[in-house]
């Protein structure tokens, strides 16, 4: 068994100079539910969910032990991360079918990279642990 990172990517059409982006049609978002509650009923689904525009992110560093933040997100292209799924899959040839899978319910390509193991576990741990 191994975790994977499934990943969207899109372009912030403020941050690329476009008109405003319309909301996802009501089939996409039907359809990403769909998927999710598929990973979910199966026991692949570690965490996952959509992130609020880039334009809302803060990029956080540490200066002499003091976290201090930046508003904006960490790249500046105008591409970015817009929703994630952690998943667990009994091997790659499985993570591929449920990213396919995952690209189909969003209408566009999906990226899959796999978790480094110390990752997987950590990852794991911190959906489990109980929230403070």
């Amino acid at each position: 068994m191994a975790s994977y990172l499934i990943s969207v990517h899109a372009v912030d059409h403020s941050r690329a100079g476009l008109p405003p982006q319309r909301e996802p049609a009501a089939e996409t978002v039907e359809d990403v539910r769909a998927f999710t509650d598929a990973l979910d009923r199966d026991g692949a689904l570690v965490c996952g969910g959509d992130l609020r525009p880039a334009r809302d992110a803060s990029l956080v560093s540490l200066t002499s032990g003091v976290p201090s933040t930046t508003s904006g997100p960490a790249v500046a292209g105008p591409e970015q991360l817009t929703a994630f799924w952690v998943i667990d899959a009994e091997d790659h040839q499985a993570a591929v079918a449920w990213a396919g899978l995952a690209a189909a319910a969003c209408h566009h390509p999906v990226e899959l990279r796999q978790l480094s193991s110390s990752s997987a576990r950590t990852a794991t741990a911190l959906v489990g642990a109980p929230a403070r």
